[in-house]
């Protein structure tokens, strides 16, 4: 026993009671705030209704009804055939319970077939199921790849004539309206909004998350919000649109998200959404399978591991710097991070918990393993820079790479988290917390031995009250990020040991039941190609797992439709899912008339003289070190650029390409011996069109797309170089102007060097040989490339009228196995010559550019003639409203109607009467002198509530017949208002007849602009009346 500390024998049995008491009771009273929030959170939350979908009547009636397999269609206009097409195979999936494959090219108008079609599935379906109970009713789950996207589908299905509930799920980034927050991202934003809605922070306490609990706000007062909308509206009324969306995500009849909600399994579980009887459609599919094995992945780095440290440490320092003794004893814990309040601890009987859930003991028995594991990836990060420099490797080489089994993860772990044993002083808080566990008959757990299966779930439930803990002021993002890890291996832990007692196997493929170890489909590695930030993969290479725990929930079914899905076998064997509807839709385009598609295989001749140039453009990796070609590159696009009019996209296979070709380009030292070639390419670049580049950032890009769809509207153009299944080739419309030619720079092969595209290959080879149906790995790897390429493609044809060229600058664009995978709809020809290939280029934007013309002058044609008709409409209306001869001395007969304005409402009800009488008679002409008369009566109409001479008369109802009366016209309609004067052109003592169409003119902006005036009354008992004569 240490001297030092005073005996505390005769104290411990009491404040070891009243300790014990006090973290009862917090430990209770937090476990009742917790259930009580979290159910006073979700158990008033809307449910979903089984009533039949809003249909907007006025849009109902101007929309095509179609009759689609006895299901009752609207659709904004008369359909293209394949629209119509696309709509039979999505009803017919959605009837007969399948899941479907839907390829439609890019501007078929397949978002709009698509909603269309299930949202009158949808409404007939609610209306069969009226009068049943204990059904969970049917809705759709549109998933998307970024919300950017989501927002587009949004806009169309406004332009439906359904009006269906929906809502857009949102991160924080996307909905959080508190003004303090604007500038927070990622796990900052989490953390200070978990603490604004923490009740322990009153101070702090968030008020829109407050409105977002009101019971008597109308959830769906905005019955089909996008992002803004919610935004706005919340803003507007008190309540956090982030919590709304939690709140209703499970009762709209439309919910929109984002992959990775479905697909992650973090995310999938934090959202809570109900996918049971859903029709799920998965838009932009190309790349569904990557995001299926990218949301069962896991993934766990350096910098991850020093974070979780960090944040544990944090906590650690609060707790022991927060014992006070009894003098100085405080109800309410000092922030984190503050100083230290009262003294150290220096007997047990001063020891406090602050209302904290973790101990100082369980903080250090946390670190022991994070402190290990975080060690050896360090000297794995260490061996591999020895390795470089011993190799003189100029870049990352990942042959060398060591690649395990995925059950190898268990026994790494294990392994590197084993710490020594903790040394307990007699009198110290560790001793004493695991006294305290064991009087209340819990067993202190200790991780000496490492993490394992048995402790695993124990150790995840200490690191939840440490986040729990660390939330109400401090940083726990890197926590969060290693108890994400655990939860994952925790259950591929389990899966692997439940397979190892008992095997079961199905033979119904629709239930996708995992015959094998779920382990075989995973690979471990160690991804070092940053050395200072290694990082530990456990990639899992088998989309299907995912998609069996998705149809484990039994959705309706499954729709997949892209613009680029083929070749179709691959989806089969790869997610395990039984296709039985397959669309591979045409194209609503004359791709003769409006595409030019060719293979250009040689390069730019260095002669006037037309040649078939000897030297081709191969970008294959093995090649692309030629800088002679890099430079005929530059030239070539130059005299591209020359023919090509407005928006060019320049599409690279690779980052690594692209910059290597713009430093060439633009590196004025790189070759003294050539002239500055280098420079004189990019200066004629941009001499050409204005330059643009895809940047590393989502902002940059962009920024650099909005100020390229400027510029290609302007006679220069301009051109974007980016790169495949990139930012821009993905999902973002590049109509008319913005792109009238798509450049592909070399096939778009994903990169051979990368450890994960040979993880893939080598697993694939592995599994092929297992199975004949799937395929090897270089057959996907081919696939992939093909998959990029289609997509590039399909950014040049946006909608129906729509026109452009595809230029492959590649010879093995050629190859037959890649033009029979090329779009149907993209008649590609290969021209050897690049001189012949920019006659026939020239031609082809020439004739675009007559055929343009004509359209225009068509358009001019028919707008004279619009023109020449209301010009002869005006004249008849004029001879209609003068049947009688002007007599002589300027005399003239007009039937006389009569109007009183006795008060404002007589006035405003009076003046419509007219109105209406001539409404179909009176035309309004756009010359510019009928203009003038409209502007010179916008203020003298105001006069008329001045008129001195108005006399009361009877209503309009009461009048007598129809008499004449002979008034002399009033001379102010002739005068031009010349001078500056307030007096109006009408003599409102007098009668006012109507000559020309001007008067007529005139007049209806006389009653437009009375029937506005508010304020007509200057007294109270002063009554204006005046009398109107329209002509007979």
């Amino acid at each position: 026993m240490n001297p030092n500390y005073p005996s505390i024998k005769v104290k411990q049995l009491a404040y070891q009671k009243k300790f014990i008491q006090r973290q009862d009771s917090f430990s209770s009273q937090t476990n009742e705030n917790s259930q009580q929030s979290s159910k006073s959170f979700r158990s008033k939350d809307p449910v979903l209704e089984n009533t039949p979908i809003h249909l907007n009547i006025l849009h109902k009636d101007k929309h095509t009804k179609l009759n689609i397999n006895n299901i009752e269609v609207y659709f904004p206009h008369k359909p293209y055939d394949v629209q119509v097409v696309y709509m039979e195979s999505v009803i017919k999936c959605l009837q007969e319970r399948t899941h479907g494959l839907l390829e439609s090219p890019t501007g078929t108008g397949k978002t709009l077939s698509m909603l269309c079609a299930c949202l009158g599935w949808l409404q007939q379906r609610r209306e069969q199921q009226q009068g049943i109970k204990d059904i969970i009713p049917n809705r759709i789950i549109y998933c998307s790849r970024t919300h950017s996207q989501i927002q587009q589908v949004v806009k169309e299905i406004k332009t439906t004539a359904y009006q269906p509930k929906i809502i857009v799920q949102g991160s924080r980034e996307q909905y959080c309206i508190k003004k303090e927050f604007q500038q927070l991202k990622g796990g900052l934003l989490n953390t200070s909004c978990q603490k604004a809605i923490s009740q322990l922070n009153p101070q702090t306490y968030c008020r829109y998350f407050k409105g977002t609990m009101d019971e008597s706000r109308d959830f769906f007062k905005l019955r089909m919000p996008d992002i803004e909308d919610l935004r706005s509206d919340g803003y507007n009324n008190n309540y956090c649109p982030f919590y709304h969306t939690q709140k209703v995500n499970n009762a709209v009849d439309v919910l929109f998200l984002p992959y990775n909600y479905l697909l992650d399994r973090n995310v999938m579980n934090q959202a809570n959404i109900n996918i049971k009887n859903a029709v799920i459609i998965f838009d932009e599919a190309h790349n569904i399978h990557k995001s299926a094995e990218e949301g069962y992945s896991l993934f766990l780095n350096y910098s991850s591991l020093c974070a979780a440290e960090a944040d544990l440490l944090n906590l650690l320092k609060y707790i022991e710097n927060g014992y006070v003794d009894d003098q100085n004893n405080s109800t309410s814990p000092a922030p984190l991070g503050a100083a230290k309040r009262g003294t150290p601890i220096k007997e047990l009987s001063e020891f406090d918990t602050k209302n904290f859930t973790s101990s100082s003991f369980d903080c250090k028995a946390m670190l022991g393993p994070i402190q290990e594991l975080r060690n050896y990836f360090k000297q794995m990060a260490l061996k591999q820079i020895r390795e470089n420099q011993q190799n003189q490797y100029n870049e990352y080489n990942c042959d060398n790479i060591q690649i395990q089994n995925g059950k190898d993860i268990f026994e790494l772990i294990q392994i590197h988290t084993r710490t020594s044993k903790e040394q307990i002083n007699e009198n110290s808080v560790d001793k004493y917390m695991k006294a305290l566990d064991k009087q209340k008959g819990t067993q202190f757990v200790s991780f000496e031995n490492g993490l394992s299966q048995s402790n695993l779930a124990q150790y995840i439930d200490k690191a939840y009250k440490a986040i729990k803990d660390l939330s109400i002021g401090a940083s726990h993002h890197g926590l969060e990020t290693w108890v994400k890890f655990l939860e994952g291996l925790k259950d591929l832990w389990t899966s692997h040991n439940e397979f190892n007692l008992k095997t079961k196997k199905s033979d119904n493929p629709s239930q996708l039941c995992q015959t094998n170890d779920v382990m075989q489909d995973y690979k471990l590695y160690f991804d070092l190609e940053d050395p200072e930030n290694p990082q530990l993969n456990l990639t899992c290479l088998n989309p299907s797992l995912n998609f069996k725990k998705i149809l484990q929930q039994d959705p309706h079914c499954l729709l997949f439709t892209s613009g680029t899905l083929k070749p179709f076998n691959f989806w089969k064997t790869e997610l395990q899912i039984p296709f039985n509807v397959i669309l591979e839709n045409k194209h609503v385009i004359d791709s003769k008339k409006q595409l030019f598609s060719a293979v250009i295989k040689g390069r730019p001749s260095k002669s006037s003289v037309i040649t078939t140039y000897k030297q081709t453009f191969n970008f294959s990796y093995e090649k692309r070190k030629d800088q002679d070609m890099i430079l005929d590159l530059g030239n070539a696009l130059a005299e591209l650029f020359e023919i090509i009019p407005n928006g060019v996209l320049i599409v690279f296979p690779s980052n690594q390409l692209m910059n290597q070709c713009r430093s060439q380009w633009s590196n004025f030292f790189s070759n003294q011996n050539s002239n500055n070639q280098q420079q004189k390419i990019y200066n004629r670049l941009l001499s050409k069109k204005f330059i643009y580049w895809e940047g590393k950032t989502n902002t940059e890009t962009m920024s650099a797309m909005q100020d390229f769809r400027q510029k290609s509207k302007t006679q220069k153009g301009s051109a974007f170089f980016c790169v495949a299944r990139g930012k821009i080739t993905e999902g973002i419309d590049f109509a008319d102007e913005s792109a009238r030619a798509v450049i592909l720079i070399g096939l778009p092969y994903p990169p051979l060097k990368n450890i994960n595209i040979q993880v893939k290959k080598d697993y694939l080879n592995q599994q092929s040989k297992l199975n004949s149906q799937r395929i090897n790995g270089n057959e996907w790897y081919v696939q992939e490339a093909i998959r990029a390429m289609n997509q590039s493609i399909g950014r040049v044809i946006r909608h129906i009228n729509d026109w452009g060229s595809v230029i492959f600058l590649d010879e093995r664009f050629g190859q037959q196995d890649i033009i029979k995978h090329m779009p149907s709809w993209c008649l590609t020809q290969q021209i050897d010559s690049f001189d012949q290939a920019l006659i026939q280029l020239s031609q082809f934007f020439s004739e675009k550019k007559m055929a343009s013309k004509q359209k225009q002058e068509e358009l001019r044609k028919q707008i004279n003639l619009k023109k020449k008709d209301n010009l002869e409409l005006e004249q008849a209306e004029q001879q209609s409203f003068s049947n009688t001869q002007k007599p002589q001395h300027g005399i003239q007969v007009v039937q006389k109607r009569a109007f009183d304005f006795t008060s404002v409402k007589s006035l405003q009800n009076q003046i419509q009467k007219p109105q209406k009488l001539f409404k179909q008679n009176i035309l309004v002409s756009k010359d510019e002198e009928s203009q003038k008369s409209y502007q010179t009566l916008e203020k003298p109409v105001q006069n008329i509530k001045k008129n001195p001479f108005c006399q009361s008369s009877d209503d309009e109802e009461n009048q007598p017949e129809q008499k004449f009366q002979i008034v002399k016209p009033s001379q102010s309609i002739k005068q031009e208002n010349n001078q500056n004067t307030t007096s109006s052109q009408f003599d409102f003592s007098k009668p006012i007849k109507i000559k020309s169409s001007q008067d007529k003119i005139m007049i209806k902006n006389v009653s437009s602009n009375v029937n506005n005036q508010q304020n007509v009354m200057s007294t109270k008992n002063s009554i204006y009346t005046n009398k109107i004569f329209f002509e007979s």
